[in-house]
Formats: structure tokens, C-alpha cells, sequence
């Protein structure tokens, strides 16, 4: 249903605008980054398929109650869509911003050229 859908991208453009990581970094910690990610799509996974399986379509039914098996494969869904959305359409996650954000220094630092200063004394020169 073009209903779904919607409602699915809908709550999965909410949740990576919505869902914070400051909960997920404080209980995991930044020991294992792959653990840390994980968790956090699984946090934006949960968060899309819940307010989905919530709604209440246009008919007045949960979309439980109007679709078969949608309790078991929303979460399915939501996943390939919060991934969609942020691999394929760039919208960023607050832990792609952050992520962003730590790396930008990084990378212009890395492509800076070096300024060449006359004043250095060099070891065994003289200028």
C-alpha cells in the first residue's frame, strides 16, 4: 500500500532528524565504533518501525490490523529506508553530522600545503 509506505519514510526521515546518539554513546561508549553504529541504526530502525506500526491508517485500522505479517517485516522496511535516505538521498543522521563534523578538521588539515617559513633554522644550515 502507497499508504505505508509513505508513513514509513515519513517516520524514517523523523527518526534520523529526531533520534539523539548522546544515550547510545554514553551506554556503549566509543571503545568499538562498529558496535556503536550498529546500535545507533538499530535506535533509528526501532524508532521508524514503532511510530509505523502506531498510526492509524486512513481506514481507522493500525496497519496490523489492515496487513498481514506487517508486525514482523516493517522493521525490514524501516531499515532499508533509513538507509536509503542517508546513503543514496544524503540525508545525515546526528551521528553522520557528528561524524561530519570530527572529520571536516581532518581532511583540511590533510590538504593544507605546508607554509615554508624562512626563519626555520634547519640542522647543519645556516640561512
Amino acid at each position: 500500500m502507497r499508504e505505508y509506505t509513505n508513513d514509513i519514510v515519513v517516520f524514517s526521515r523523523e527518526a534520523l532528524a529526531q533520534v539523539p546518539y548522546h544515550d547510545i554513546l554514553d551506554r556503549i561508549g566509543y571503545s568499538n565504533s562498529w558496535v556503536l553504529w550498529e546500535n545507533y541504526v538499530n535506535e533509528l530502525t526501532n524508532y521508524a518501525t514503532k511510530k509505523t506500526l502506531e498510526k492509524v491508517s486512513s481506514n481507522g485500522q493500525t496497519w496490523s490490523q489492515l496487513l498481514a505479517g506487517v508486525d514482523v517485516m516493517t522493521k525490514y522496511h524501516a531499515y532499508s529506508v533509513v538507509e536509503a535516505l542517508r546513503l543514496q538521498w544524503g540525508e545525515m543522521s546526528k551521528m553522520d553530522q557528528l561524524m561530519a563534523l570530527i572529520a571536516a578538521p581532518r581532511r583540511h588539515r590533510a590538504r593544507a600545503p605546508l607554509k615554508s617559513d624562512s626563519t626555520v633554522v634547519r640542522r647543519g644550515h645556516t640561512s
